[in-house]
């Protein structure tokens, strides 16, 4: 037999979680069908039933809940489990982690802004399930920009950065720092994506939000996505970069560059080790493109 794990909620409460007993395995499978949506079983050896769409969210949240006293067993108040937590608790029931070693597992991962402030995130809660599903409609994932420019997008986008922060920061602070890369991470965070588990394993995560880039002479450049404040600078400069006008471009696109390296670098720098390739790069980090679409380290 292995140790036991530990689950730790955001306010600090201990869980013991346990492997299924042979007597309940029975009712677990009967619960399956409820659990493939709420916890992402989708596309999974588990997703294996055809009737699982037909549950309303009422009982798909009466399914983890009885998840949840099967794993811990004894009834216990849920409030504070999110969905990183019952996802984690799962993997454990099911005996799919089978290391010896169990930590105290803390289902938060601390983000790091553009500042070097930390700050703690957290999946949605179970309670507020219909509440994220619905915001999820309203952010733009592909051009995150979108989630700046229009207001009543930016008010939700705004929101679920406060729910994922735990409502621990006032809507004003966030709006002081929050860019693009942050409300990327934030997002990820609050729905626990991907929507593989092997993250879900990783204890105390940390993310430093930017990217670090290299230049020809080996060394490392810090650079930034656009920050909601700079939202007036991106519209006024946008559309004299589009323009055939090199001139007219040239100082728009440096504005823009001196703030995706957070003010580092004079425009007189920025010259010295930016060429034509790595501004490109620049410029996508900066729009918030994926990385996977801009080829830098």
């Amino acid at each position: 037999m292995t140790g036991s794990l530990q689950l730790i909620d955001r306010n600090n409460n201990s869980f013991k979680v346990y492997p299924a007993l042979i007597k309940n395995m029975e009712l677990t499978a009967k619960l399956m069908p409820k659990l493939i949506n709420p916890l992402m079983l989708n596309d999974t050896k588990f997703d294996q039933y055809k009737d699982y769409e037909q549950y309303t969210t009422e009982e798909s949240y009466e399914g983890i809940q009885e998840l949840i006293s099967f794993a811990l067993r004894e009834q216990t108040n849920v409030e504070n489990f999110d969905i990183r937590m019952v996802k984690r608790l799962f993997l454990e029931y099911k005996a799919i982690d089978k290391s010896n070693t169990k930590d105290n597992y803390k289902s938060h991962t601390t983000i790091v802004d553009r500042n070097g402030n930390e700050h703690i995130a957290y999946s949605y809660l179970l309670r507020d399930y219909e509440e994220a599903i619905g915001l999820v409609d309203w952010i733009d994932t592909l051009v995150l920009l979108n989630n700046f420019e229009d207001e009543t997008i930016r008010e939700h986008a705004i929101h679920m950065v406060y729910k994922a922060l735990n409502e621990k920061e006032s809507k004003e602070d966030i709006r002081r720092y929050l860019d693009l890369d942050f409300l990327r991470e934030a997002f990820n965070i609050y729905y626990d994506l991907p929507m593989d588990y092997d993250h879900v394993l990783l204890n105390d995560k940390r993310i430093e939000v930017g990217t670090t880039i290299n230049d020809d002479h080996g060394n490392e450049h810090r650079v930034y996505s656009a920050m909601l404040e700079h939202l007036d600078t991106i519209l006024k400069n946008l559309p004299i970069i589009h323009t055939e006008k090199p001139g007219d471009s040239y100082g728009a696109t440096m504005e823009l560059l001196e703030l995706a390296f957070n003010g580092k670098y004079t425009r007189e720098q920025l010259e010295e080790f930016l060429d034509v390739e790595s501004v490109g790069k620049v410029m996508g980090i900066y729009m918030g493109l994926p990385l996977a679409s801009i080829e830098c380290r």
